[in-house]
């Protein structure tokens, strides 16, 4: 769906009231795809969650998808970017490297290394 908003105009960078854009949205949930179709439309991989922080990055990082990392890896996120508050019991400071260390996402943690 998000593509098919994109193509008909709507903001790559659509949010809802939390901040969470659809790229949060798609990395958060592992479709790969529309992760492509809104980088590809310009998405900003560095809008984060209202209140803590959470990337795009950092969400498939603790969510473990391997493929949207890696995919959002090739357009040069800051993989320094920390969270801002404690969420979900991971600790503010957090960076998607140590989320994915935290949550035992080898493969990520590769990738956010290489």
């Amino acid at each position: 769906m998000s593509p098919f908003l994109v193509g008909a105009g709507a903001s790559a960078d659509q949010a809802r009231d939390d901040g969470a854009t659809l790229l949060f949205i798609a990395a958060q949930i592992s479709q790969h795809e529309v992760v492509l179709a809104l980088v590809g439309a310009g998405a900003d991989l560095s809008i984060c969650m209202a209140g803590n922080g959470w990337s795009p990055l950092f969400v498939a990082a603790w969510s473990g998808h391997a493929a949207v990392v890696a995919e959002l890896l090739q357009h040069a996120p800051d993989r320094s970017a920390a969270t801002t508050q404690d969420h979900l019991e991971i600790p503010a400071g957090s960076t998607a490297l140590s989320v994915a260390q935290l949550m035992g996402h080898q493969d990520v943690v590769e990738l956010l290394r290489g």
